[in-house]
Parts: C-alpha cells; structure tokens; sequence
C-alpha cells in the first residue's frame, strides 16, 4: 500500500513522483502478509532545481582571417556543443574558425548536482574584410604649387604614412609641394569594424623647368632648352606644331618660348625680334668678316666697306651676353678670358644681323 502521508488511506497504485518543483517529498509504502500490514517504509525523493544557463557574451564578431579565442563560459562543468539540442557535449572549449564570412552558433550548458541546464548560444559573426579605397594612385604638382587635401572613396577612411605599421588619422594630409621628388600616402577603410588593406597614393613633385634663353642664328631661332619647347609669336600667342629646339619664323615679330617638362611650364623667354630683311647670313654678306674661327686669343670683326656706326654683342651658348661693342670696318676682342666653348655674335645697325657661330678653343 502506498501513502502520501502516514495517516492517510493507502493505495494499491504507486505513484509517480512529480519533478515539477524543486524541493523534498516523502512517500510511504508498507506490505502486507496474512492480512497483516507492516511499518511503513519511507522514499524520500528530492528534486533538485536546474541550474541556469551560464553566464556567456553572446555575440562575438571578428573579421575574416583573424586570429579567434578559445570560447569562454562562466558555469560549473561546462559541456560545450554545436547543436542547441541533442548531441554529446565536449568538455573542451572551442576555438571558433574565422577562415569564411558568415556566422556559426556554439551552445554551452552547465551542470549542478547532476542536473544539466539549458545551453546558453554564443553566436560568432565573421565579417569580410573591405577592398580598398578607390583612389587617384598617382598625383603631379609643381614646385611650389600649391596643393590640395587628398580624398579617397570610401567609409572611416584611415591615413598613414606607412605601407603598414603605425596609427592611422582620420584627417586626410595636405602634400608639401616644397621638395622634389616622390611621397608615398596610404589610406585604408573601415567596414563592420574590419579594416582594409590600404591603398598608396604617390604624390610627384616636379621640378618647374628653367626659364629657357633663346638667341638668332641667321633666321633660325634658337631655345638653350633642348626639350619640351613651346614657341609663341607675341601678338597671336602659342605657334601650333613649334616644339622644337629650334623655330624658323614665318613672319617678322617679336617670338619668345617657354619649357614644359612633366606637365610642369617655366617662365617666359627672352623676347627676339626677328626680321627677315635684316643684314642676315646669308651669301651676299660676303663684306661681314670673323676670324681666326676658331679664335683663341684675338678676334677681329670686320665689316669691309661700312661707312656706319654698328653695335655688336658677343653671347655664350645659353644666351648670356658677356661682350658689347661697336665698330665700323674693323674691331678686335681679346677672348683671353672666354671659356672654351661656341658663342654666337650680334650686329646691330638699326636692323639686326645674327652672325654665324664662332668656337673659342
């Protein structure tokens, strides 16, 4: 016979504990043999509560490819598992794999008086990581130009100095134009939290070209700027198609020049007037003489049969003059001094006459 409590009726039937409620019931159960019923014997049966889940972060996120932690749970004899029900628990911690974008859940329960709690998610979330910004990969400035902040495509851009290492800033560099030569910028992005390779940026300083000197030879212009020439003709502007070292001039004018190098344009030339109807070399200025050529001490200047006075200047190979004169038949310069070299002589007797080159040894 079972009882509930010793002073009430019994039952043939044995009843089934309930689990419902922690806590301690007693039940009782006597027998009986020739119609006599026994003592009765006590069971005791305790239920213990569930533990709750342990105590874990929920969400941990990470970027792809970096390095994960073994998973951590606050709890008394943690079962670690990949299925929210039903498998078999591994008392070993996990460490999450972070090679694929997407998010996996782990599950961990403890365990208190032999009762296994529910099991706590941990739900790992791996985020890509971003391309780089979209940049302007090389930049061009003069000397001394001024420059402009630097700008990339992107989200919580971050700029360095440094290919890789250092601390990024949030504010975009303004180049320094003062150097010539090559900086090298890096900018990188910041997406969920993962941040980008980073993308370069070369600024170019380039040097602004010297200001080019430009001289007459018979009726051909000359530039002391062996490359990137431009002419131009005073009153109309910039001559198509004249981008050589040298420039015969259709047309009498006042012509200057200018050098462009790497997208980089000097200052202005001197300006030469050219007139075609100048004593100009050619064979009828048989009365214009220059010798010894090569000159090395003495240079005599002779114009056979001029009866007027004429100016003449003596300039080197870029342009500089460093001898004026006048003569009428017959002159003599001492070229003692001059460095070896070619030098170029200019006649001036209200018309301008370029005489052809003379080399000093």
């Amino acid at each position: 016979m079972w009882y509930t409590d010793t002073t009430l009726t019994g039952s043939s039937t044995s009843p089934t504990p309930s689990t419902n409620i922690a806590g301690t019931t007693n039940y009782y159960v006597s027998q009986t043999i020739n119609g006599c019923e026994s003592p009765k014997a006590q069971i005791t049966i305790t239920v213990n509560a569930l533990p709750s889940l342990p105590t874990v972060t929920n969400s941990i996120t990470y970027c792809q490819n970096a390095t994960a932690l073994i998973l951590t749970a606050t709890g008394s004899n943690l079962l670690w598992y990949t299925t929210a029900t039903g498998g078999t628990g591994n008392t070993n911690a996990p460490t999450p794999s972070t090679t694929s974008v997407g998010s996996t859940n782990y599950y961990v329960s403890q365990s208190i008086n032999n009762c296994e709690s529910y099991r706590a998610i941990i739900t790992i979330t791996v985020n890509a990581i971003p391309g780089i910004p979209t940049v302007t990969n090389t930049i061009n400035y003069c000397q001394g130009n001024t420059s402009t902040l630097l700008t990339a495509t992107g989200s919580n851009l971050l700029w360095y100095t440094n290919a890789t290492g250092g601390n990024g800033n949030t504010n975009a560099p303004i180049p320094s134009t003062s150097v010539i030569g090559t900086t090298y910028f890096y900018v990188s992005q910041t997406v969920n939290g993962c941040e980008s390779s980073r993308a370069q940026i070369s600024v170019i300083i380039n040097a602004v070209p010297q200001t080019p000197i430009i001289n007459q030879v018979g009726n051909t212009l000359y530039s002391s700027s062996t490359a990137g020439n431009q002419w131009y003709l005073l009153t109309t502007g910039l001559i198509s198609g004249a981008t050589g070292q040298t420039y015969a001039p259709q047309q009498i004018g006042d012509y200057f020049a200018k050098v462009t190098l790497s997208g980089c344009s000097s200052d202005s030339s001197n300006i030469i007037h050219y007139d075609n109807t100048g004593i100009g070399e050619n064979e009828n200025n048989n009365g214009v003489k220059v010798y010894p050529n090569p000159v090395s001490n003495e240079l005599i200047i002779e114009l056979v049969g001029n009866k007027e006075n004429v100016l003449f200047e003596i300039f080197n190979s870029i342009g500089q003059s460093i001898y004026k004169g006048n003569l009428i038949e017959k002159t003599t310069v001492q070229t003692t001094n001059f460095a070896q070299g070619v030098y170029i002589i200019k006649l001036e007797n209200g018309k301008v006459f370029e005489f052809k080159k003379i080399v000093k040894e």
